[in-house]
């Protein structure tokens, strides 16, 4: 096949009108604020608390996601050296996060479904340094929410949702952030809404909202009251002005990555040894951000890597989200495993995600199927 004249990436930072964004940087240069809780700041809270469907109380921004998911932590109560159960079929950030607020990860094993962690092996795990559970909703597709949540109240556990790829996923018509003790969603530049590098946190208790705008503020409780454990994770107005100049576009973006996903899905279908994870249900309005597939190299003719290294040779740059699993990884070798993880390794040992993008045409989503399935043809 002909490669591509220029490089399809995996993903793009989606880029609003640039007039847009200079009449947004027009007000942070009138109001001569830069950081510290700037007017626009406020507003872009106050948007993303109306996109979400949530309270302004019930939100907090941060410089990043890890940041974000590492305060929550620290903010939790939860004693120096606790383990905190989680998936290792995530981005290394969810088990840094962990780490950095002097906690333990004990990896455990995923559903085949999505890839969310298993409450069956969640609960197996329970033992008595365990102060909290940290689940992924990998690929924006929601964990099983009723029975983790069982799990932590009968057993007295804080339930902290890594929802970083979620932005816009609701359940039942409630938004995924309203679940559990609190929620981090990542605004990075390449998710499929940005504010360049942003986190929020969401929680249903206020209480915890106050105290982690204390903390992300050095500590800083009043002019000259200060409370320990305090660091610098503000947003800044420049930040904040990407954000809602992004905040217009919102829905757009939702409804291009559907469009996308439902191509892909629809082209690949039938495929031999291509599987795609099945959708969730119509409870969930879904969104899209990634577009995984899983490669069975019996059936397909090559692996997950050739079949990569095959695409980059034809100009298309994919990524295998997420391998290798966290426990393999040294930073993470010294971390508790329960179990042989069969079910994460099948998943992470076959999958392998395509470009999804604002600006990706349905021509090129169509051509870059046609190299994939041509692929398990030649094979």
């Amino acid at each position: 096949m002909t490669p591509f004249d220029q490089p399809i990436l995996v993903t793009r930072p989606y880029l609003p009108p640039i007039e847009r964004v200079h009449a947004l940087l027009d007000e942070v240069w009138h109001n001569h604020w830069l950081t510290n809780r700037g007017p626009l700041l406020a507003r872009f809270q106050q948007t993303l608390a109306g996109l979400f469907g949530i309270d302004t109380n019930q939100m907090a921004l941060f410089a990043n996601g890890t940041l974000a998911m590492d305060l929550t932590l620290r903010t939790m109560g939860l004693p120096p050296g606790g383990r905190v159960i989680t998936t290792p079929f995530t981005f290394v950030a969810t088990g840094s996060a962990i780490v950095n607020a002097g906690l333990e990860p004990v990896f455990v094993e995923t559903r085949p479904e999505d890839a969310t962690l298993d409450p069956q092996a969640v609960e197996a795990a329970i033992d008595e340094r365990t102060v909290a559970i940290a689940p992924v909703h990998v690929f924006g597709m929601p964990c099983q929410l009723d029975a983790l949540q069982d799990i932590a109240d009968r057993h007295n556990l804080r339930l902290l949702y890594d929802a970083a790829h979620c932005t816009g996923v609701s359940v039942n018509g409630q938004s995924i952030g309203a679940f559990g003790h609190a929620s981090m969603f990542s605004l990075h530049a390449t998710k499929l809404f940005h504010a360049v590098e942003c986190g929020v946190i969401t929680s249903p208790d206020p209480d915890l909202i106050r105290r982690l705008s204390r903390l992300k503020n050095f500590g800083y409780d009043g002019p000259v009251r200060i409370v320990p454990g305090g660091t610098n994770a503000k947003i800044s107005e420049v930040h904040a002005a990407v954000g809602l100049a992004c905040c217009e576009d919102f829905h757009a973006i939702l409804q291009r990555r559907r469009e996308q996903a439902t191509r892909y899905r629809r082209n690949l279908a039938d495929t031999p040894g291509i599987d795609l994870f099945p959708l969730p249900g119509p409870e969930v309005e879904y969104n899209y951000s990634y577009m995984p597939i899983l490669v069975d190299p019996e059936q397909y003719g090559c692996d997950s890597d050739q079949l990569e290294q095959r695409l980059k040779e034809l100009n298309v740059f994919t990524r295998r989200y997420f391998f290798p699993l966290l426990n393999d990884v040294e930073a993470f070798a010294h971390c508790p495993v329960r179990g042989e993880l069969p079910v994460a390794r099948h998943i992470a040992d076959r999958v392998l995600c395509l470009p999804v993008y604002h600006e990706l045409t349905m021509d090129a989503v169509d051509r870059i199927c046609e190299m994939v399935i041509q692929r398990q043809q030649s094979a």
